[in-house]
């Protein structure tokens, strides 16, 4: 029996091949460039998402180590040279305690101001103790990895307080210092990448509501 063109069933042609036309993957409408855009698009969103996230969690770490570090009376002082190895390698991490001077004794590791030159910290071992009448010390320092001690000695008064060494984590302090330059030099990035989609977004919603 013959049918008409109008009458056969939806996806069979005229040759009864029963071919279909493929739907389109993308919004009714749109133009396969449109929906690569679009997909692209989400794709770096959520890209950025993710990355935001993840340095915005690393921030929090560091900033909870040194908060706990303010109330429990501990700081944490990266190692840039040799003098201490291998007891202390380079790109360690040392985490000090705040002690009374009277309680220090030869062998302990401090981390200090320079006398000569306030604007460096260092880190070496007590070397010898000299005690005072009045309670006073002077504390000799030397560097595991030096010959020779260091060319000042540090005067404590009985009362005093100094910053004993108690934990080394080797390689984190790198690990520290490279974390804050990424987060110094990449979150502001992705906070304004975040704000412009942010604003697009919202740009584009409000012309839709309006149309």
């Amino acid at each position: 029996m013959a049918m008409s063109a109008s009458s056969l069933p939806t996806g069979v042609d005229d040759a009864g091949l029963g071919s279909r036309v493929r739907p389109s993957d993308g919004p009714a409408g749109a133009t396969p460039t449109a929906t690569i855009r679009a997909r692209l698009c989400g794709a770096l969103r959520h890209g950025g998402n993710l990355a935001l996230a993840a340095l915005a969690t690393v921030l929090v770490v560091f900033t909870s180590l040194i908060v706990a570090g303010a109330v429990t009376g501990h700081h944490f002082e990266q190692v840039i040279t040799a003098s201490m190895v291998p007891t202390i390698p380079v790109g360690s991490l040392v985490v000090t305690e705040h002690v009374t001077a009277s309680s220090l004794v030869v062998g302990n590791v401090l981390v200090f101001t320079k006398p000569s030159n306030v604007s460096e910290v260092i880190v070496h071992r007590i070397a010898s103790i000299t005690r005072a009448g009045d309670g006073s010390i002077l504390v000799q320092t030397k560097g595991d990895a030096n010959h020779a001690p260091d060319p000042w000695l540090i005067k404590q008064s009985a009362g005093g307080a100094a910053d004993r060494v108690v934990y080394v984590i080797p390689g984190l302090g790198t690990v520290a210092s490279e974390g804050r330059s990424v987060l110094i030099l990449v979150l502001p990035a992705l906070l304004i990448t975040y704000l412009v989609s942010w604003s697009r977004r919202r740009y584009h919603a409000m012309i839709g509501t309006q149309a």
